[in-house]
């Protein structure tokens, strides 16, 4: 979206629907951290913006307004730079400590969505900060340092303890492996049955059925494609997956000019 904004739109309105965006996610995040606390309490039994294991009571995942904590996860990438950084706060016009506050904030969430694939993006998006950055070095230290802290008083809370140790043992027994080996195949298959159009846009895990008998009622709930490349690819076949490839190089190759001009 910003990248489309920049080229239709003044600096003064891109800065307001940054503006807008910032202030609705840090909300929800708000939001979303209260409910999972009082969850976890069992002061609130359940919420919209929390993913619970059915068969286990305390395996509880803040997903945020999304139907799933994975792509709560990546979202909460989008907030957290912008927040991060002095030069990116100055751009925004906003003090430090409010700031500094809503980091927190959006890191917690980012912690206890699970997300395996937003912490594995989280130190690349570091590095990428270290380069557009005026204080490099620094920025890079203090966020490191800081997200480790705010990590280990997160960890000493009883509650998220528990909910962390349930969810490591259902990784370890390899459930979470097998499921998404399975709906990877899936997604491949689906390709080589539909490469022209696909599925349809979301339609993936309507399609299960005929792959998998055993699948019933599926919806993207409860059977994402768990792949954002093969996901696109199965539902919207080959025009679909090549926009996105020449949308993302777009972006690449755009920085990649930017960055040498500068």
């Amino acid at each position: 979206f910003l990248i489309l904004a920049c080229q239709a739109l003044n600096r003064e309105k891109i800065i307001l629907f940054l503006h807008v965006h910032l202030i609705i996610g840090t909300s929800i995040c708000a939001v979303s951290l209260l409910m999972y606390f009082l969850h976890m309490a069992e002061i609130w039994p359940n919420g919209y913006v929390l993913w619970v294991e059915p068969d286990i009571y305390r395996f509880v995942r803040i997903m945020g307004m999304s139907y799933e904590p994975h792509r709560f996860g990546a979202y909460t990438l989008t907030l957290l730079p912008w927040f991060l950084m002095a030069d990116l706060r100055r751009l925004c016009g906003w003090n430090s400590l409010p700031a500094y506050v809503a980091a927190v904030v959006i890191f917690i969430c980012l912690v206890l969505s699970y997300a395996l694939a937003a912490y594995i993006a989280l130190p690349v998006l570091l590095v990428m900060l270290y380069f557009y950055s005026s204080q490099n070095f620094s920025i890079m230290i203090r966020a490191t340092l800081a997200a480790a802290i705010v990590l280990a008083l997160i960890m000493q809370i009883p509650i998220v303890q528990e909910c962390t140790q349930e969810i490591i043992d259902v990784k370890m027994r390899g459930d979470s492996l097998s499921d998404r080996v399975f709906q990877w195949t899936t997604a491949v298959i689906l390709v080589m049955l539909y490469p022209q159009t696909g599925v349809g846009p979301e339609a993936y895990s309507y399609f299960l059925g005929q792959i998998a008998t055993v699948v019933a009622n599926a919806t993207p709930a409860t059977n994402p494609p768990q792949n954002i490349l093969l996901g696109i690819f199965a539902n919207t076949g080959i025009p679909g997956i090549t926009a996105f490839i020449l949308f993302l190089l777009t972006f690449l190759i755009g920085y990649i000019v930017r960055y040498r001009k500068s």
